[in-house]
């Protein structure tokens, strides 16, 4: 794998490093812009495996992407560096603040054009 072998997608390369943290079974799981880099139809088989990682785990997660999210038990929301949002996703939406305006631009990127 590499330079005079085989090359890997994005997604190929996140499902590797979920793979290799499954394997080392952290009690705590740092996720920073895991999906960052794939269309929403790849994000859609990374996060499915993130779920089953996810179990039993305390995570944190970092994302620009908020289905990521969607389900955590917390969020906070930063912006230029600081907090400006705290809650659960229900909560957030409720608020209508930053974290619901970020959700509905998100959404209607994922429409069909």
């Amino acid at each position: 794998v590499g330079r005079a072998g085989l090359t890997l997608t994005e997604e190929q390369k996140i499902k590797l490093s979920v793979a290799r943290a499954v394997l080392s079974n952290p009690c705590i799981l740092l996720l920073d812009e895991v999906t960052g880099g794939l269309d929403f139809e790849a994000e859609r088989a990374v996060q499915e495996a993130l779920d089953i990682l996810m179990l039993g785990r305390s995570t944190i997660i970092i994302a620009r992407r908020l289905s990521l999210i969607r389900n955590a038990d917390y969020i906070a929301v930063m912006e230029e560096g600081q907090l400006v949002e705290m809650g659960t996703h229900d909560e957030l939406l409720a608020a209508d603040g930053l974290y619901a305006e970020l959700l509905k631009c998100e959404e209607a990127a994922k429409l069909p054009k």
